[in-house]
């Protein structure tokens, strides 16, 4: 896929125009842009890096080079209150069981103090 393309993707993907996305990114004007649809530059790594930096769900490979897909993967949503519980769990289950190691501890020396007698 051609740069120009590329650049049509991604305004779509933001549903901004030319100026606003210049703007966005910090240049006075759409200048930038204006040359890579013409076709008279390429996307620079430099660019790349403004865009995913505002636009981090942007593939910066794809930006430079046009493989594989322009959004990552999203991730699954992470359900901390589950994972809450979870530890919850896991640190009752710890508790018990350095309950348990202290009475095994107990009747080991209690059994060493009987046949010592």
């Amino acid at each position: 896929m051609l740069p120009a393309k590329r650049i049509d993707e991604l305004l779509k993907h933001t549903g901004l125009r030319k100026n606003s996305l210049a703007t966005k990114l910090g240049f006075v004007n759409s200048g930038i842009f204006n040359h890579i649809l013409s076709g008279r530059n390429g996307i620079s790594p430099n660019l790349a890096r403004k865009i995913c930096g505002v636009y981090p769900e942007i593939s910066e490979i794809w930006l430079l080079s046009g493989n594989g897909d322009m959004l990552y993967p999203k991730h699954s949503t992470v359900d901390n209150e589950a994972i809450g519980q979870q530890l919850k769990g896991i640190f009752t289950q710890l508790e018990k069981l350095n309950e348990l190691h202290e009475k095994v501890d107990d009747l080991q020396k209690a059994i060493t103090s009987l046949t010592k007698n």
